[in-house]
């Protein structure tokens, strides 16, 4: 978790991912959707990403 602080002073928790420069190509440009991520994208995250293995 991270304190994210926003213009004003609002701070709020939140949860975040790093991505290694190399794989940024990963990533895309589109508002983060959970709900489409806990139905669809946490499998085709899992299917796809080889970090798990301690590289």
């Amino acid at each position: 978790m991270v304190n994210v602080v926003f213009e004003g002073s609002t701070s709020v928790q939140a949860v975040v991912y790093l991505f290694k420069t190399e794989y940024m190509d990963l990533l895309d440009k589109q508002e983060w959707d959970v709900s489409w991520f806990e139905n669809e994208g946490i499998e085709l995250f899992f299917k796809a990403y080889q970090g798990f293995q301690g590289n």
